[in-house]
């Protein structure tokens, strides 16, 4: 055992190298994800929602988060920008690019701001460059001859609802953050302060650093957020098959300069630079925290400038292949023998670690499936499936998303138990996956930034939560009336 397992906490750390903290840290999902949303104010996307009302199954809930961190004391100070265009867009053909279009537009600063929204309607232009066409599709016109859906256009004040129950209701304003991280004892494990989320006494290791208390604390616990929420029929998107995907853009006006407009001829266009109709692409989100996880620092503005439809050939280089049945390099670096370790380690035991997530057997033969649940990065909903259904790892990453769901549990689990990783010397033999470096694998020590023990769970909620995705342990419970995020936090 000792030859084997002694030394685990390489092992561990690698694997929270490829889950928490590649290239530019984690920080609560997408919030404060990438230089240029986090300084562009109203243009900082946190979230993306997409679920079936249990109410009426029938109808399809989208939304989408901005303004990370709104601090109770200060609620009436964020806005949504009246210069980005907002959108949730809605893929329903599998092609990783927008059939139909939520839009929002906002005028006003403050609590005294309005909304223009309309949708789904089927777009003229798709992609990163985009222009705003609620007040052309104000009679309804854009889109029904070939969908049946009607394009509704909503006006009207922010925190209060908008529109028909039964076709397009809409409402943007402030609500209590959902997402849930304890990201403190994230920072305290990264320091080397803490080795755990919970502390915990473990075969070869003994007692290691961690938390005391059971529950984890949720760091964004109090805040609130900027929220767009829109509620229609579900016939209105669906497509060849019962399965769509959702994400959210934000959008800046793009600049014309002064000579160069699209004639090429300067003398018909004297102006001064100026603010054009066609808005660029600024932020985006679609599963959680994938462009935290996997993209580098670097490269993160450039991310967020591009589309789903480019994400497998542009960014899957940089998720690792997933472990299957077949033992590629005689170590036992198979699942069966992931899941050896992380049971022999108790770390399975929903005391000292999140159960294990697949079942016995899971009988992957292919090395992309994490490529192909994380990419394109949208949600992936089943319009088929009841409410509140998460085939977990079927469906993407989870089958939708819902409000209250344990999403950053949800990638832990999965990730742990299917991210292929690489040991080289002076790691001992007998370590499932250790070898000579190799494309595909996290390769270890190349990369030792963070070196946190991985339990598949932050603990956040009570025990039985590591058991419960359904459950994010968030301080506020969201409503089952719409829009469905719970009220936003005051001042204490």
């Amino acid at each position: 055992m000792k030859t084997t397992f002694g030394c685990f906490r390489a092992f561990v750390a690698l694997l929270t190298i490829s889950i928490l903290a590649l290239p530019g840290g984690l920080f609560a999902s997408d919030h404060r994800d990438g230089p240029l949303p986090g300084q562009t104010p109203g243009g900082d996307i946190t979230d993306t929602f997409a679920f079936l009302t249990a109410s009426n199954p029938g109808r399809m809930v989208v939304a989408m988060g901005v303004n990370p961190l709104t601090v109770p004391d200060f609620n009436g100070t964020y806005d949504f920008s009246s210069q980005i265009l907002y959108q949730i867009k809605i893929d329903s053909d599998g092609d990783g690019r927008e059939d139909y279009v939520i839009q929002a537009l906002f005028t006003g600063h403050g609590p005294t701001q309005t909304v223009t929204i309309c949708g789904p309607f089927k777009p003229a232009t798709t992609g990163a460059r985009n222009k705003f066409q609620c007040a052309a599709d104000k009679d309804n016109d854009r889109g029904d001859r070939d969908s049946g859906a009607k394009a509704h256009l909503l006006n009207g004040a922010i925190n209060t609802t908008l529109g028909d129950a039964n076709g397009l209701q809409a409402f943007a304003g402030l609500r209590d953050d959902p997402f849930t991280f304890d990201f403190s004892q994230f920072t305290r494990i990264n320091a080397g302060t803490q080795d755990l989320f919970r502390q915990a006494t473990l075969p070869i290791f003994g007692a290691l650093r961690g938390r005391s208390t059971p529950a984890g604390v949720d760091s964004l616990g109090g805040f609130n957020l900027s929220v767009i929420v829109a509620e229609f029929p579900s016939s209105w998107v669906r497509g060849r098959t019962s399965t769509v995907g959702v994400w959210s853009t934000t959008s800046r006006p793009e600049t014309v300069t002064a000579g160069r407009d699209s004639e090429k001829n300067p003398a018909a266009d004297p102006a001064p630079d100026r603010l054009s109709t066609n808005f660029i692409q600024l932020d985006r989100a679609g599963q959680q925290a994938i462009g935290t996880v996997f993209v580098p620092k670097p490269l993160k503005d450039a991310y967020n400038a591009d589309i789903p439809e480019n994400d497998m050939a542009d960014w899957g280089n940089f998720v690792p292949d997933a472990l299957t049945i077949t033992d590629n390099d005689g170590t036992g670096n198979t699942i069966a023998g992931r899941r050896a370790v992380l049971h022999a380690l108790t770390l399975d035991d929903g005391t000292n670690g999140a159960p294990l997530l697949l079942p016995a057997g899971f009988a992957n033969r292919d090395v992309n499936l994490l490529r192909k649940a994380i990419f394109p990065d949208m949600l992936r909903l089943n319009l088929d499936l009841p409410p509140g259904f998460a085939p977990i790892g079927g469906n993407g990453l989870q089958n939708g998303r819902t409000i209250d769901e344990d999403t950053i549990d949800v990638a832990l689990r999965l990730l742990r138990e299917l991210a292929d990783v690489n040991f080289s010397a002076p790691v001992p033999a007998g370590i499932p996956g250790t070898g000579r470096a190799r494309p595909g694998a996290l390769n270890f020590p190349a990369d030792r930034r963070v070196f946190v023990v991985l339990q598949g769970t932050d603990f956040i909620g009570s025990d039985s939560s590591t058991s419960d995705l359904s459950n994010s342990g968030n301080d506020v419970p969201s409503t089952n009336t719409f829009p469905y995020f719970p009220q936003p936090n005051t001042p204490k």
